[in-house]
């Protein structure tokens, strides 16, 4: 069967609806794959995944909720801005617009290396450091070091193939990677499961120490949906197994490729609105 009427009878399974609603730091995460040929290479699989990122900006709304190991939910509102500059590099900013408690809390990323947090009672934006990467965002399970990770989708280091794992019963490519010294991410290693008929990342295991991953990122492919030659996913669900807790990533709206100001992705405006 070729790859072309594989991702036909995909969509068929899961009931895809063909709309864009993609976060961007997830985008290249969770990433399209070519209808011509599965990859089979780390860098073929890194380079299909990569062609899901949008040609030059994106704005969305996204819904985080996250639950604790006693059931408590917390929502918040943030407003996701991403954009290719004339380098090549790409910025990712996050606004929080609910709850009034932290409306006006921003996160900047750039080159996926340089991280910012802005707090509105602060007044200032505060440079993170390394080993603060770890360190929750906004209460979620996403660290600060996670958000910079969905951005880059976690194939900046040494890369290594592993056999194939079965991810909701069928086979999925398992790449390996660690990351490079000094990058700002807590992980010793990454595992990223790959459906190789859309180059989804179906799983991601992040991996501190040991045999046992601290976190797991997955997407349902019932959650997901396809634009022209791109896979997209609606939602995601990060689980920390060791604290016992989970955050569910909704997208509510999306737009591609529309006019977004240099100076949002400056540090020191990251107290603006827009």
């Amino acid at each position: 069967m070729s790859a072309a009427s594989d991702a036909a009878c995909v969509a068929q399974k899961v009931g895809l609806r063909w709309r864009w609603p993609a976060w961007p730091a997830l985008a290249l995460l969770l990433a399209a794959a070519p209808a011509s040929a599965a990859p089979e290479t780390p860098e073929e699989i890194r380079a299909c995944m990569a062609r899901n990122l949008p040609e030059n900006s994106t704005s969305q709304t996204i819904e985080l909720e996250s639950t604790d190991r006693t059931g408590g939910a917390r929502q918040l509102v943030v407003r996701v801005l991403w954009k290719r500059f004339d380098d090549g590099k790409s910025r990712v900013r996050l606004r929080v617009e609910e709850p009034s408690d932290l409306e006006g809390a921003s996160y900047l990323s750039i080159d996926d290396q340089t991280l910012y947090l802005y707090l509105p009672e602060i007044g200032k934006p505060r440079r993170i450091a390394p080993g603060a990467a770890s360190g929750s965002l906004w209460g979620t399970d996403f660290s600060y070091a996670d958000v910079k990770h969905l951005d880059g989708f976690g194939l900046e280091g040494a890369l290594e193939r592993l056999p194939d794992r079965e991810v909701e019963g069928a086979p999925a490519r398992v790449i390996s990677v660690r990351p490079a010294p000094g990058t700002a991410s807590p992980y010793e290693r990454v595992l990223v499961l790959v459906d190789p008929v859309t180059c989804i990342a179906l799983r991601t295991e992040l991996y501190e120490r040991g045999e046992t991953p601290r976190k797991v990122l997955t997407v349902p492919r019932v959650k997901l949906a396809q634009d022209g030659p791109r896979w997209i996913p609606q939602e995601l669900e990060l689980h920390d197994l060791r604290d016992g807790t989970t955050t569910r990533l909704r997208v509510r709206e999306s737009r591609t490729d529309v006019e977004i100001p240099d100076r949002l992705f400056n540090p020191n405006q990251m107290g603006r609105s827009n």
